[in-house]
């Protein structure tokens, strides 16, 4: 399962919606429509975007850690 579809079955709860969504999970969308109804109910959530201002955050983090790192090749003026 994706981010999106984990942040999609969160925000559904227990709706009816997230019972059934539960439901098909369980079975692994096995049945057929079960694909088209996790499609159809991500593209109604905040999945995606959820997800995707996550992602976002988790790069900014990592790019900050990165700039602390000491780089020794720049001391000695080796850079390459």
């Amino acid at each position: 399962m994706t981010a999106p579809l984990v942040y999609n079955y969160v925000e559904l709860g227990e709706s009816e919606v997230g019972r059934e969504f539960r439901e098909k999970l369980r079975r692994k969308f096995q049945e057929q429509g079960d694909i088209e109804f996790a499609k159809e109910q991500l593209m109604r959530s905040s999945g995606i975007e959820v997800a995707d201002k996550l992602s976002i955050e988790h790069i900014n983090l990592s790019l900050e850690s990165l700039l602390k790192v000491e780089n020794p090749r720049a001391k000695d003026g080796k850079n390459r």
